[in-house]
């Protein structure tokens, strides 16, 4: 089946996502930026233009990849395609770019016939957003005669004794070489300031008369043929201070930090450097040139400076004193298969086991299991708060593998608001007959207001281990909230020994968005004290040995009347029914069975206890009920919907999850899907 991330709805509860930088808004820039600090490419210019150019004349033009993100960005591939009258150099193959790095490309034009010739120079990178971008490359070839000269900036502000660099370009010529002046006056002089054969223009130490000069670049081949920029000439300014803003900061590990400052010059560029590192390194962390500062993950270095330094009066610069800690704070810990309980915890110093991190934890509590396999058993008792609760995260959607080893329960949790997300729990030990009750559980909860989603569970219990469960709310553990979990694979009992439930509730709650599906007695049942249950939007399918959904409220701390909610959910392929109903203590009249799938099972509905055969007896009534074959994308091991299931936009939509299973919003189209999987249309 298809696997497809989670991050999103969960850490949109645990954390405010930061924002890096300012995007690029210069002209002629095309970008691609990936969410969660992936790399920003901005390759420039973004069309290239020859012009008209002499026959048989070669011209270069650099086309210039830099990554502008905070991690290092692949070029995979540069290509020249189009009129062969372009050729590409200076790309020797795949290339890295380190943060800040730069890569530049030529590209010749060398027209051999008159008239007009394109290209596309297509460049490949490994940033996640529009990872191929295209410049544009265009020229014309002409008999000789049209000569023309371009000088590029046209307009420049320099301040006394400071330098602008201009840059000639001479078209319709073989012979591209051009005279430089200043007001007329080659080479310039001290009253005007001097230009160098290479176009470098330095203003006079004194602001002229006139406050502005002109720069012209004149063709040596037509003295007729120039370009001119306007330049401006400020006075030459004062002490120059830099402030960095804020003084001092405390970093996370990981975390960023944006620094600013105010320069009093004119030319306000500031070089940033951390330790006395022209941009940083992995061991002290980053800075970009924008100034925002990116803390190492793990470094033994708890305090840094940052410093930033006028381009324009290198002695001109000031510190920020940065705090870099480890990455904990909050209550916030880490467990690793690497980690050792005698470390303290943070994540570049992490625990090896859950339950001594679940020891540790207290309201507002997060604890990362980082990925890797876990052979031990969890035991969870600490509680959070309704605003406050206790939060188990594997690090990676099902990354944190956890091997009961053949133990009755995996993890026992009899803590209060507690959540326990995306771990991958799974029973490998050696089977061993126990009788009824003998496991083994996969997660069983004894507390109340307890979440437990986005889990994967499999390969639970045996015909010689009975009585066994994914997960087991018991009775007591009012308000669980079950969802999001894939729960597969689970042994079964041919000779009806009620053999490893999917989900198993005996108390209140919600049960939603799950996947179950291969080998359960039941995929999800309710009894004992079983009550004001909503079930809805599961997709359920292959139980082997019994019903696809049972409810009902027996035997011990049984209640009167219990009231069920069960919708929307696909119910196919199960040995016996696709809905099972125990009516002994005659439930509750206003209950509700609406809008559920019902495929390819032993029968629709069974009906048990005292309204037997037909729920109709004891006053329940079944509506909405839609048939036929859901379509999934492969029966079996891929249920997500195609075009054209009969669950497309047919749920009730007083009762529906505003995500699915994985996170997707609902609706997609014009309704509510039923099951728990929202069909997403292109």
């Amino acid at each position: 089946m298809k696997l497809r991330s989670y991050r999103a709805p969960i850490l949109a509860m645990l954390a405010t996502l930061l924002a890096f930088g300012s995007i690029l808004g210069c002209q002629g820039v095309s970008s691609a930026q990936a969410a969660g600090g992936m790399p920003l490419v901005a390759i420039t210019p973004a069309a290239v233009s020859f012009g008209n150019q002499v026959l048989n004349t070669t011209t270069p033009e650099t086309v210039t990849v830099v990554n502008r993100g905070m991690t290092a960005v692949v070029v995979q591939n540069v290509s020249l395609t189009g009129s062969s009258e372009f050729k590409l150099q200076n790309w020797v193959g795949t290339t890295s770019l380190a943060p800040g790095g730069n890569l530049q490309l030529t590209v010749n034009f060398t027209p051999t016939s008159a008239g007009s010739s394109s290209a596309s120079l297509t460049i490949q990178t490994d940033a996640s957003s529009a990872p191929t971008q295209a410049v544009t490359v265009s020229g014309a070839g002409e008999t000789q005669g049209n000569e023309s000269v371009t000088l590029s900036p046209a307009n420049a502000t320099v301040q006394a004794n400071l330098s602008q660099q201009f840059t000639a370009s001479v078209k319709g010529t073989s012979n591209t070489a051009v005279i430089w002046l200043v007001n007329g006056v080659a080479g310039g002089d001290g009253t005007l300031g001097t230009v160098s054969s290479g176009g470098l223009y330095t203003a006079p130490q004194s602001v002229p008369t006139s406050g502005s000069v002109h720069v012209t670049a004149e063709s040596a081949a037509d003295s007729t043929k120039s370009a001119q920029a306007s330049v401006t000439i400020l006075p030459a300014a004062g002490k120059v201070t830099v402030t960095v803003s804020p003084v001092s900061a405390d970093v996370t590990g990981g975390g960023i930090q944006q620094f600013a400052t105010v320069a009093g010059t004119s030319n306000s560029t500031v070089n940033w450097s951390v330790n006395g590192v022209l941009g940083g390194n992995d061991a002290v962390g980053t800075i970009s040139t924008s100034g925002l500062y990116t803390a190492p993950s793990c470094s033994s270095q708890s305090n840094v400076t940052v410093t930033g330094t006028s381009q324009y009066d290198s002695e001109a610069s000031a510190n920020a004193a940065v705090t870099v800690s480890a990455r904990r704070g909050n209550g916030n810990y880490y467990v690793a298969p690497t980690g050792s309980d005698n470390n303290d915890g943070s994540g570049c110093s992490p625990w090896a086991t859950i339950n001594h991190a679940a020891s540790k934890a207290g309201p507002g509590s997060t604890v990362y299991v980082e990925p890797g396999t876990y052979n031990q058993t969890v035991s969870t008792s600490h509680s959070g708060t309704s605003g406050s609760p206790i939060t188990f995260i594997s690090e990676t959607k099902w990354g944190a593998h956890i091997d009961g080893g053949g133990a009755k329960y995996i993890w026992y949790n009899t803590g209060n608001y507690v959540r326990i997300y995306g771990f991958d729990i799974t029973d490998l030990g050696t089977e061993s007959a126990g009788g009824c009750d003998s496991g083994p559980v996969a997660i069983i909860n004894y507390g109340t207001n307890v979440e437990i989603a986005h889990n994967r569970l499999h390969g639970l219990g045996s015909s010689s281990r009975c009585f066994s469960a994914a997960i087991d709310s018991v009775t007591g553990s009012t308000s669980t909230s079950i969802y999001a979990n894939v729960i597969h694979n689970l042994a079964y009992d041919i000779n009806d020994q009620h053999c490893c439930y999917g989900i198993y509730l005996q108390s209140t709650g919600k049960v939603y968005n799950n996947l179950i599906y291969h080998g359960a007695t039941y995929g999800i049942t309710s009894w004992h004290g079983a009550t004001d249950l909503y079930i809805y939007n599961n997709t359920v399918d292959d139980m082997q040995s019994k019903s696809c959904i049972q409810i009902g409220s027996g035997d011990s701390g049984n209640v009167q009347d219990p009231w069920y909610d069960v919708e929307n959910n696909i119910l196919s392929n199960c040995i016996s029914s696709g809905l099972y109903v125990y009516t002994n203590n005659l439930i509750s009249t206003s209950s509700i069975f609406r809008n559920n799938l019902i495929y390819k099972n032993g029968s629709d509905f069974t009906y048990g206890g005292a309204c037997s055969p037909t729920l109709q007896a004891c006053g329940l009534t079944v509506t909405g009920t839609v048939s036929g074959d859901p379509l999934y994308v492969s029966s079996g091991t891929d249920f997500y919907l195609q075009l054209g299931s009969p669950a497309i936009d047919a749920a009730n939509s007083d009762l529906v999850p505003s995500t699915d299973l994985d996170g997707n919003p609902r609706p997609s189209g014009s309704g509510y899907d039923i099951g728990a999987y929202e069909y997403q249309y292109p």
